[in-house]
């Protein structure tokens, strides 16, 4: 299964094993984000275990 579709699909349909797919390799696609960001101190929402893991990187 690809990650955009693991990010599509609602959290609670989610298994274990993927949650950690996310987990590990949702760094490739946030790194590119954070550079491309001009502050990183800014406050903001977060919405579901997607959005928590992007906060830890």
């Amino acid at each position: 299964m690809k990650i955009n579709e693991l990010l599509d699909m609602p959290v609670w349909q989610l298994i274990g094993e993927e949650l950690l797919f996310i987990a590990q390799h949702g760094n490739m696609s946030t790194k590119a984000k954070e550079e491309n960001s001009s502050s990183k101190d800014e406050k903001r929402y977060v919405y579901g275990v997607v959005d928590i893991v992007h906060l830890q990187q």
